[in-house]
């Protein structure tokens, strides 16, 4: 999914077109797994330190904030469309 955001992200700047060659084509890969990798990483360990601090009823109050937090986008995007 990361992959496919950062052509999306790419196409819209305009660089597929910019005919680069094979060293910053590989660098730009590079950059792009190891931002992944790295975010991945500080994710899982982030949510390893902090899993014995959330009890049940905790998890429930942070998924339900969660959750309004992706309707609200959710209902600004379609209201953009209106």
């Amino acid at each position: 999914m990361t992959i496919i955001s950062f052509a999306a992200v790419f196409a819209g700047l305009g660089l597929g077109e910019t005919g680069g060659d094979y060293l910053t084509e590989g660098l730009l890969v590079a950059g792009d797994f190891l931002g992944s990798a790295f975010w991945w990483l500080a994710l899982s360990g982030g949510v390893a330190i902090f899993r014995d601090r959330f009890s049940e009823q905790r998890l429930r109050w942070v998924n339900r904030f969660a959750g309004i937090i992706i309707i609200t986008f959710g209902l600004a995007a379609f209201w953009s469309l209106v």
